[in-house]
């Protein structure tokens, strides 16, 4: 949308009730909400939605640990010892890894938290389907280490043709054969 100056000047004067050649805040939030459809914020794609997915299922099998260690698990010297739900999860911080029970039942909740928050991008290791959906090409590294996209295999065969044509290999020798002939001629050598 390309706007001249007269434009804006003439929004302007009709949202400045006042006459003032300034706009105050309630006369600003009029012209906004007026001309709100032309604005349009940031959306929210699928991998940011998987992301919160992530961070809540993980977030949530981490507190489902927590209040299982504090009704079922114990262990009883933490229970005496908290009067509260919060206090029990500091002890459980603090002292937990010489429990082996609290251990235990720490591996097991956040073992099953990763799995639940991965499930989704479980589509992204099918074959054909994760590229599909993330749509970027595949990249590597160059002998400068500059990073290109990778050679198709049409594109392999033929770099591999050109080189074989060009006599690129032609000449090339072990590098044992080039060790053994600098050691005969080096100058360190004693006859």
């Amino acid at each position: 949308m390309d706007l001249e100056p007269e434009d804006i000047d003439a929004v302007f004067d009709e949202y400045d009730t006042d006459h003032s050649n300034t706009i105050s805040y309630a006369e600003y939030k009029r012209l906004v909400w007026h001309h709100r459809h032309l604005y349009s914020g940031p959306g929210v794609n699928t991998v940011t939605l998987l992301m919160l997915y992530e961070a809540i299922t993980f977030t949530t099998v981490v507190l489902l640990v927590l209040l299982n260690g504090y009704f079922n698990v114990g262990p009883p010297a933490f229970w005496e010892s908290s009067s509260n739900f919060v206090w029990y999860s500091f002890n459980v911080m603090l002292y937990g890894p010489e429990e082996p029970v609290v251990r235990l039942t720490l591996y097991f909740g956040i073992a099953i938290g990763s799995v639940v928050s991965f499930l989704p991008f479980l589509i992204f290791k099918i074959p054909m389907l994760g590229r599909a959906l993330i749509r970027i090409p595949p990249t590597g590294y160059d002998q400068a280490g500059n990073l290109r996209p990778t050679l198709t295999s049409h594109q392999k065969l033929t770099k591999a043709r050109k080189e074989k044509e060009a006599g690129k290999y032609a000449g090339k020798r072990h590098m044992g054969a080039f060790f053994h002939r600098a050691s005969a001629v080096s100058p360190l050598r004693q006859v």
